[in-house]
């Protein structure tokens, strides 16, 4: 869709996901343990690609709805819900990717920020993140398709 096309289009505005899969993040550890399981498409959108939802079970945020996943600046975030409009470039983790479906995420590089505890664990990715180790790699699954 080009601008001329569509002049009302806004990114990051509420779009439908139609064709983007629902995913499974598995082998965070640690204080980001909290980032394991599902993540569902949601009906916003951030630079053309879904805005994820995932709702953690254990640690810091346990059981709220808070936790969202979107693409900003070629890498794929994870965070708080407030910064995927008011500060997308700040995130508690992050993965380098191209931009394009998050099935893109398999064998990608993650990172998160080095400090632990709420409103201490997030930054802009830059020295304070650091590179998980090989036993720490992250595997992304389709687990459903988003038909909308």
């Amino acid at each position: 869709i080009s601008p001329m096309s569509n002049a009302k289009l806004v990114l990051g505005a509420a779009m439908p996901a139609k064709g983007h899969s629902d995913v499974t993040i598995t082998g965070w550890s640690g204080y980001n343990e909290r980032f394991n399981g599902e993540y569902k498409v949601s009906d916003k959108s951030k630079n053309g690609l879904p805005v994820y939802t995932h709702i953690s079970t254990v640690g810091v945020g346990a059981g709220h709805d808070w936790c969202r996943m979107w693409y900003h600046d070629g890498m794929w975030r994870i965070g708080h819900v407030s910064w995927v409009d008011g500060d997308p470039a700040r995130c508690i983790a992050c993965a380098d990717a191209p931009h394009g479906p998050v099935t893109n995420l398999k064998g990608a590089n993650f990172f998160e920020y080095n400090g632990t505890g709420a409103n201490q664990d997030h930054g802009i990715p830059a020295k304070d993140f650091k590179a998980t180790s090989r036993k720490r790699v992250r595997r992304v699954d389709q687990s459903s398709v988003n038909t909308g």
